[in-house]
C-alpha cells in the first residue's frame, strides 16, 4: 500500500565508528539531543559486521559519548527486539517509542504485507511500559484498508483502546497507483472510512489527555526548542511538550537547546504547561 518500498532500494547501514564520531561531534557543539532515525531503522546493522544490530550500536553511543538524550524514532514492530529495552534502564535514553500499529486485525496485517501478528505487538508494547515505567508509546494506524470489515476494525478499535497510546496518529487508506493495495478488492466507501477514522481520534484524545495527566504534579526535565505564543517551549524525554510559564522572552535571553527542571500544573491543548523550579 505504500510506494516507498518500490523507489528507495536496498537497506544501507552506517559504521557503528562513524555514528559515534558524528554524535561526539554535535557533543561538542553543544546539543543536548540525538535522534537515531532512518527507513526502516530496526533493520539497522552496519555493513562491515551484519551480526550487530541497533541495540550495539544504541550501546556504543551510551558508553562511547556524553550525549544527554538519545531518542529513537520509528520502529517497525517486526524487527522489534524485547532485549533491546534493557537500554532504557539508562536515564539517557529517552522514554519514548514510536511502533505503528496499522491495524489491530490479523487478516489485514497480512494483506498489508506486515510480518507480524497483533498478539505479538501488543506484547511489545506491555512489556516496555513494565520494563519502562512513564514510556509514550505513540502508533500509526490505517483505517479503509481494502477488505477491512467491521470485525477487522472493531478488533483494531479494541486493540487501540486495550494499549492506550499516549499518541496515535490516524490514517484513512487511500490508494496509491502502483502499489498492490491499489489493485485489490474490496476497497472501503470513504464515509465508513470517515467514520471509522473519528472514532480512532476521540479514542486517541481521551488516551492522549490520561496519559498527560499522569505527570501533573511532577518536576521533569524539557529541552526547551523554541518561542511560542508568549512562551518557552519543549519536549520532555517522554515525548510530552511543555509550555513553561516564567521564562524572559528571547530579547531578554535565549533558552533555546536548554534543559531546565520544570513543575507541571495543568494540561492544554495537545501539552502540558509548567513552572520552571529553580
Amino acid at each position: 500500500y505504500c510506494i516507498v518500498p518500490y523507489v528507495r532500494g536496498g537497506s544501507r547501514s552506517r559504521s557503528i565508528a562513524s555514528v559515534v564520531e558524528h554524535v561526539q561531534r554535535k557533543v561538542r557543539a553543544g546539543f543536548q539531543e540525538i535522534v537515531l532515525t532512518g527507513i526502516h531503522l530496526g533493520d539497522y546493522h552496519p555493513d562491515e559486521d551484519k551480526k550487530l544490530d541497533l541495540g550495539d550500536l544504541t550501546a556504543a553511543l551510551l558508553s562511547e559519548t556524553d550525549i544527554p538524550r538519545i531518542r529513537v524514532s520509528s520502529l517497525e514492530p517486526e524487527d522489534f527486539r524485547l532485549e533491546w529495552l534493557e537500554l532504557w534502564k539508562n536515564p539517557r535514553m529517552c522514554r519514548h517509542l514510536h511502533l505503528p500499529m496499522q491495524s489491530g486485525s490479523d487478516f489485514i496485517l497480512r494483506r498489508m504485507a506486515r510480518r507480524y501478528k497483533s498478539e505479538r505487538y501488543a506484547t511489545i508494547v506491555t512489556t516496555a511500559k513494565r520494563l519502562v515505567p512513564g514510556i509514550a508509546i505513540s502508533t500509526d494506524i490505517i483505517t479503509g484498508f481494502s477488505g477491512e470489515s467491521n470485525s477487522d476494525f472493531e478488533q483494531t478499535y479494541q486493540l487501540a483502546a486495550q494499549l492506550q497510546f499516549a499518541k496515535a496518529h490516524i490514517f484513512r487508506f487511500s490508494p496509491r497507483q502502483g502499489t498492490a493495495a491499489a489493485r485489490m478488492k474490496g476497497q472501503i466507501k470513504e464515509e465508513i472510512k470517515k467514520a471509522r477514522s473519528e472514532r480512532l481520534l476521540t479514542l486517541n484524545e481521551q488516551d492522549s489527555k490520561h496519559f498527560r495527566q499522569q505527570f501533573l504534579g511532577e518536576t521533569v526535565q524539557v529541552l526547551l526548542e523554541s518561542y511560542k505564543h508568549g512562551y518557552w517551549e519543549g519536549l520532555t524525554d517522554n515525548y510530552l511538550r511543555v509550555e513553561v510559564e516564567n521564562l524572559p522572552d528571547p530579547e531578554i535571553h535565549n533558552w533555546q537547546n536548554t534543559i531546565v527542571k520544570v513543575g507541571l500544573s495543568h494540561l492544554v491543548e495537545d501539552g502540558i504547561r509548567g513552572v520552571r523550579v529553580e
